[in-house]
């Protein structure tokens, strides 16, 4: 499933020179996506996941997706790849102006997105048809996803960035850029279509697991966390100061919830415009009630699907076209 032939043979060589040389370090471009089916026949038998990624227009809580990108892949039973199709991905007209960040991080401006629109259908069945949704942040993308499309809540997410244990296998960091070039890759990143292509192409490398057990891929590690049952634990309201005793209470590394936080600061902004007095900032007080999680990956139970959104040679004509 690793198709490399995109390398130039005399660039090769010349990077396995380079590379005897402990000093230097040779990064390889992530191959252009392509599908690979059994016989560009009907899609196979296994499990269905779903790649995704969101770009989003600002940095607020009322943001909207303009690019979203969904890839398919299936997996047999020890969690090995069966075939898969390229990205599909489309842009949206948010109807406003992008923040200027947004435009320096993915280089769009109002010229690419003006009258472009999601094909919220075609996409709407990809995810449906998934057994597992993927993402790299997946309670970012969870966020935007449920809300385009409600008839998802409660749907099953793993998140690759926090549920694959990337510092026990020898990584120091978890951003995806920073994994690829960990094991030697670089793409072209936040770009939806370019960032979910480079996520299937981390997820598919192989490596031993720790201890010297056995070699598997970072996907198969990732469907295993998957399935391991979680339990979501909030303590809500509990203050700052107690953080620590929250960690060792719920063996986890907690966070703030980002929702609360907001929410926290429409109610600040509520009081200062009706004249009511804020409320005290002490670590003991925070001024917002900030709720912690064990677990933010949603799990329902696993079943496969009998709906199909189309039939796989046209889907890998599309994807391999790039659908925009």
């Amino acid at each position: 499933m690793i198709n490399t032939e995109h390398l130039s043979p005399y660039a090769e060589e010349l990077a396995r020179a380079l590379t005897s040389y402990e000093d230097y370090r040779v990064l390889r471009r992530v191959p252009k996506p392509y599908s690979s089916m059994p016989h560009m026949g009907a899609m196979p038998d296994g499990r269905c996941i779903a790649i995704v990624d969101c770009e989003i227009d600002g940095t607020c809580e009322n943001d909207v997706i303009i690019e979203l990108a969904i890839m398919l892949c299936f997996v047999d039973e020890q969690s090995q790849v069966i075939g898969h199709f390229g990205s599909f991905s489309w842009l949206q007209d948010p109807d406003r102006e992008l923040e200027p960040k947004i435009s320096i991080i993915t280089g769009l401006g109002a010229q690419h997105l003006k009258g472009q629109e999601i094909n919220d259908g075609f996409a709407c069945g990809l995810l449906d048809r998934a057994d597992l949704i993927v993402a790299h942040n997946s309670v970012f993308d969870a966020g935007f996803i449920e809300r385009r499309y409600p008839d998802l809540k409660g749907r099953s997410w793993a998140c690759s960035c926090a549920e694959v244990d990337w510092l026990k296998l020898g990584f120091d960091g978890r951003s995806q850029s920073a994994l690829l070039a960990r094991i030697g890759w670089f793409s072209d990143a936040h770009r939806a279509a370019e960032d979910v292509w480079a996520l299937h192409w981390l997820l598919q490398r192989r490596q031993r697991d720790p201890g010297g057990r056995g070699i598997r891929t970072h996907l198969a590690r990732l469907i295993e966390a998957a399935d391991r049952t979680t339990v979501m634990v909030q303590a809500e309201r509990a203050p700052f100061s107690k953080k620590d005793l929250l960690r060792a209470r719920i063996q986890v590394e907690p966070r703030w919830s980002v929702l609360a936080d907001r929410a926290a600061a429409r109610e600040s902004r509520a009081r200062t415009g009706l004249g009511l007095p804020q409320r005290p900032s002490g670590d003991d007080h925070p001024p917002h009630h900030g709720t912690r999680a064990a677990s933010l990956t949603r799990r329902s139970q696993h079943s496969l699907k009998s709906t199909s959104v189309q039939s796989a040679p046209s889907l890998a004509h599309s994807a391999d076209s790039g659908a925009k």
